[in-house]
């Protein structure tokens, strides 16, 4: 657990791992999840939204040993009930050309080996979030970034988690603050509760660096950054 406020800053040989691996993630959100994570206590830890393991990496480059249950249907594309609850509805529909190549889920868990020195072990489930989240014991950690973003399946998500995360826990969430509604607004009601603080992001100092060093070049990045000059579409808070 990273108790300073000195900046954690990731080796010229993860970001470009990082660059060449598919997803919407941008360098200064993989930045700031790894300085998130670097505050989390060791045990179990849970991703819904997966994907290629950009957002995966990020946080494992953080993370204390344990073991990271990393949650998407890409993962098993013969599995239609955990298809049902995508957007596509339907593996014939995937729109990632990568997920269907062999060796697809070797190189996810080799992207998170790498990332976190080989202290975290990642476990893909080619399934959904709504039937994983309970199965797996308490968590010290969870990113929710799955599928569109739909309330109901953020809302969903975060009340099968309240009661598995551990005080001093963290929840991050993806696409917070951009054209996506539920993250940011579901953030906003668990800190009304008084159960969870927000963790704050400097992003100026994140900025300055990847500015400086140029390291957003090169990051392909679907993102709708608006007048922001790079994406920072995380946020995150802490159980009290």
């Amino acid at each position: 657990m990273n108790t300073d406020n000195k900046l954690k800053l990731p080796t010229k040989e993860f970001i470009d791992l990082f660059k060449e691996t598919p997803g919407a993630f941008s360098v200064c959100e993989s930045i700031a999840l790894m300085n998130i994570c670097a505050q989390v206590i060791p045990g179990n830890y849970i991703e819904a939204g997966s994907n290629a393991g950009k957002s995966g990496m990020s946080a494992a480059h953080g993370l204390p040993k344990g073991k990271f249950y990393m949650i998407d249907p890409i993962y098993d594309l013969t599995n239609l009930e955990a298809w049902e609850h995508t957007i596509q509805g339907h593996p014939d529909n995937l729109p990632w050309g990568y997920a269907a190549a062999k060796g697809f889920k070797d190189k996810v868990k080799e992207r998170i080996l790498f990332a976190s020195g080989k202290k975290v072990e990642p476990v893909l489930l080619g399934s959904y979030s709504e039937k994983e989240i309970p199965l797996h014991g308490d968590y010290t950690y969870a990113f929710i970034d799955s599928d569109n973003h739909q309330m109901e399946r953020v809302l969903a998500e975060i009340n099968l988690l309240n009661p598995l995360m551990k005080s001093g826990a963290i929840i991050a969430f993806h696409d917070f603050g951009n054209q996506y509604i539920s993250p940011r607004e579901v953030h906003a009601q668990m800190i009304s509760t008084g159960e969870w603080e927000n963790i704050s992001i400097n992003w100026k100092e994140i900025f300055d660096y990847v500015r400086e060093n140029n390291l957003e070049e090169g990051n392909n990045s679907w993102h709708e950054k608006g007048s922001e000059e790079f994406p920072k579409f995380v946020g995150a808070l802490r159980r009290k």
